[in-house]
């Protein structure tokens, strides 16, 4: 079996895991949307997911082309309407992760300018995200020979031996959101600090658990971030410094997905009611009551609750 075949393996059982749980958690908060799960945090999900399942079925529509491994059968065209439609998913994912840093700090810091906590502010910030996305790719595919058929991966992408293109993809879509990430985690893990000096014991007791699960979430999910996109970032450069090995170009794509395979399943283990759900689907569990009472007293992200108590935003 050649590397090649390996390769397009793992790309399929990625996307299918991706698929997997990107739909399940999709198709759970659409189907219990008005009773159980409408919250600003549970819409910021569902973007996520449909981004994430949007990737994966751009990928899976390339797995047949990558066993294949005749570029030869590859349509210039065919290949770059491919490799658009992958790149800008991938696009959406990475700017998916700043909505929610930026959701979860409207929440923590500025939880006093009600506005930014409506379900109007966060479709705007959705939209925003996809309207961005859709213009860096648009503005790469113009490129010539930016969007092309890689050997070394299987793939029709935005290749990183295209300097100019891929530099300013990594910069835009990976680099300035994975810093602005880390400043707006780095403001709320200050702020929780803060407010757990100045609470009484009793109150810090209960909170500092809230607060242990607040610290896993953003570590969490900023790994996910940089392992999906530091590969072709540093790709990239080694490209332009002369640096060749189709090793690197394989650990590029399949960083990616495995980046996207980990947050579906991160998103689906860190969502309580989803998980709930499930397992009342499932016959093992009871529906908990505190879940329906307070769904809508807490606006979060994936159940992140943070230090002020808020009523239901609409």
């Amino acid at each position: 079996m050649s590397t090649i075949t390996i390769v397009g393996i793992l790309y399929a059982v990625l996307a299918s895991i991706t698929i997997l749980f990107s739909l399940t958690v999709l198709l759970v908060i659409t189907t219990h949307w008005r009773l159980e799960c409408r919250s600003t945090a549970n819409l910021l999900t569902c973007n996520s997911c449909s981004a994430l399942f949007l990737y994966s079925l751009a990928l899976a529509l390339q797995v047949p082309f990558v066993l294949q491994n005749n570029p030869g059968d590859a349509s210039f065209l065919l290949c770059k309407i491919r490799s658009f439609i992958y790149t800008c998913s991938t696009f959406i994912v990475s700017y998916s992760f700043l909505n929610m840093a930026v959701s979860c700090y409207f929440i923590t810091m500025l939880s006093k300018l009600r506005y930014l906590l409506s379900f109007q502010t966060h479709w705007f910030i959705i939209i925003i995200s996809w309207v961005l996305s859709a213009i860096v790719a648009i503005a790469t595919f113009l490129c010539p020979y930016a969007y092309v058929y890689e050997v070394e991966s299987g793939l029709c992408v935005l290749t990183t031996k295209h300097f100019l293109a891929a530099f300013i993809a990594a910069i835009v879509v990976f680099i300035i959101p994975l810093n602005a990430i880390i400043l707006l985690y780095g403001a709320i893990v200050f702020h929780i600090v803060q407010q757990k000096r100045i609470r009484t014991n009793n109150l810090s007791t209960s909170r500092a658990k809230r607060n242990i699960k607040v610290f896993k979430k953003i570590f969490l999910y900023t790994g996910i971030l940089v392992i999906g996109g530091t590969p072709y970032f540093f790709s990239t450069i080694f490209h332009q410094m002369g640096y060749y090995s189709p090793a690197l170009i394989l650990v590029v794509h399949l960083s990616i997905a495995s980046g996207c395979a980990l947050d579906s399943i991160a998103i689906l283990l860190t969502n309580k009611q989803v998980k709930n759900i499930l397992l009342v689907k499932a016959g093992r569990r009871q529906m908990d009551p505190a879940i329906n009472i307070h769904q809508r007293t807490f606006i979060n992200y994936n159940q992140i609750q943070t230090i002020t108590v808020l009523p239901k935003v609409d």
